[in-house]
């Protein structure tokens, strides 16, 4: 099966403290095997040795510690090392971290794109996997804010096409509501079986979803109401978006996107400059890198589709704190709740909830973690991957060493 046609396929899903979505693609040789070379500039000031580790500096506030750096000097002096294990194996060749800690922000960044390309800097584009999730969530959220949708609309309310069929043949559509899709609770299999004859394999058909939706008979993993971490619901999330905005998902996102003030992020790859990172992965022992354009599926786009840098990631990170303590925030269901809410899963760290996803795709590392009591957000990326638990326990690891390097 073309894994780029297809799009990804969970395997498992970590914990709240590490809740590492992981995902599978097949992978596919292509003409692009490179070796692995991690060097890098990119930030105004470069921090560090060899290891070629740029940082720059994004707001702050003045002052000066009693080693004689300032506080931004001294964060970015943490994150160094850890932007530094994002490039080493078995995980990427390009990364970037975005550290918000009150007023004061600073992103550093490492390596090369792909095998001898250009350099990471605090503009690169990463695709981040699951974490696009929380886009697609907090679009639906919105529109459940403006009064367009409720969340506790029935799917048949929006999908009249898509039946959820229970073991006995039973359809389900009418009692899964909308906010079961955003927390995982429809019932709904991770990938549907009949995906590839559904979509008719054309994957690139930008009415695709729409097309899928018509009519479509989905059989249930499991009874409404239960946790099953599903891609497809996420799916039919992005139907229901491209419904209301009569686009599709990618158009209908872009002036969202930029509502939130993300200019550079974009769910279609062919909106993308040449500062993006290529997707790294090993096939039969050789490095691969995936251009950009190979995860351009347009069923995968709601549930893995995003391309952002870590700093806009982070700012719509502090987005989501500040709707934390705003009951009249459009974004502010997605803060309440327990387990895997409304798009963010609820965890805690440094002693304090957060609100958090990550996510892996074939050449692809993310994360976002938000601790809206600490005045924290972190964002996380990395180019490298084939979603193997070394890697996974490789990565989760450096994320809770860059939320412990965030507090002074």
């Amino acid at each position: 099966m073309d894994a780029r046609k297809t799009g990804l396929i969970r395997e498992g899903c970590g914990g709240l403290r590490s809740p590492l979505v992981s995902l599978l693609w097949a992978l596919v040789p292509l003409s692009l095997a490179c070796g692995e070379t991690a060097t890098g500039t990119g930030g105004s000031q470069a921090v560090g040795g060899s290891g070629g580790v740029s940082g720059e500096p994004v707001g702050g506030f003045a002052g000066s510690s009693s080693s004689g750096l300032s506080p931004e000097e001294q964060l970015r002096e943490r994150l160094v090392p850890l932007v530094e294990e994002l490039i080493q194996p078995p995980l990427g060749t390009a990364a970037s971290i975005t550290a918000v800690r009150g007023a004061l922000s600073v992103t550093v960044t490492s390596g090369t794109l792909s095998d001898g390309g250009p350099q990471a800097d605090e503009q690169t584009n990463f695709n981040v996997a699951s974490v696009s999730k929380l886009l697609t969530a907090a679009r639906i959220v919105s529109l459940a804010s403006e009064g367009t949708l409720d969340l506790d609309d029935p799917l048949s309310l929006h999908l009249p096409g898509v039946r959820l069929l229970n073991g006995a043949g039973v359809d389900q559509s009418a009692t899964v509501r909308l906010r079961d899709l955003l927390q995982h609770t429809s019932g709904l299999p991770h990938q549907p079986a009949d995906l590839v004859e559904q979509s008719g394999n054309d994957f690139s058909n930008p009415a695709l979803l729409q097309l899928m939706t018509e009519s479509w008979d989905i059989e249930l993993a499991g009874p409404p109401g239960q946790y099953r971490y599903s891609n497809c619901g996420y799916a039919l999330l992005g139907a229901i978006a491209e419904k209301q905005g009569g686009c599709s998902f990618a158009d209908c996102m872009a002036p969202y996107l930029s509502e939130l003030q993300l200019p550079r992020s974009t769910f279609w790859p062919g909106e993308l400059d040449e500062n993006a990172a290529y997707g790294r992965v090993e096939v039969d022992g050789n490095a691969v890198f995936n251009q950009p354009g190979w995860y351009s599926s347009r069923y995968f786009l709601p549930f893995g589709g995003l391309w952002t840098s870590t700093a806009e990631l982070a700012k719509f990170g502090v987005g989501l704190a500040a709707a934390e303590q705003d009951l009249a925030a459009p974004l502010h269901a997605m803060t309440e709740g327990q387990g895997h809410g409304l798009g963010p899963i609820h965890g805690e760290r440094l002693g304090a909830p957060t609100l958090e996803h990550d996510g892996s795709a074939p050449g692809f590392y993310a994360a976002l973690i938000v601790i809206p009591e600490r005045d924290i957000v972190v964002a996380i990326a990395t180019n490298g991957g084939n979603e193997a638990a070394a890697e996974i326990e490789a990565f989760s690891a450096i994320v809770d060493d860059v939320v412990t390097a965030v507090p002074e």
